[in-house]
């Protein structure tokens, strides 16, 4: 009983450290046009994106918070590596990293 206590325990740990971004890991990303997150305005530059374990999505200026916003965490499939997606209104709907999509819900 013990040992398979042990082996849920360790595969536990295993699946949270593979599962989605790697939460807390900072992201670069650059913004080369204006653009909206939760109703916040984001000028072109580059800036620093975090998601946390409950699927928020943080983005700063340095250490400086900007918005963070709600956000789900998806494989990246075929789309564009390294980009950010957005309509034309400058709302950012999604940032692709290398491995996944930090997908916008509707603000």
């Amino acid at each position: 009983m013990k040992k398979l206590t042990s082996i849920a325990l360790v595969l536990l740990i295993a699946c949270v450290l593979t599962s989605g971004v790697a939460l807390g890991k900072a992201h670069k990303v650059e913004f080369l046009v204006k653009a909206v997150i939760n109703g916040v305005e984001i000028s072109p530059g580059k800036y620093k994106l975090e998601v946390n374990g409950d699927n928020m999505a943080e983005i700063y200026k340095g250490k400086e918070l900007l918005v963070s916003a709600k956000v789900e965490v998806l494989p990246l499939g075929k789309a564009y590596p390294n980009s950010v997606s957005q309509k034309s209104d400058g709302r950012v709907t999604e940032i692709r990293l290398k491995k996944e999509r930090v997908v916008f819900g509707e603000s």
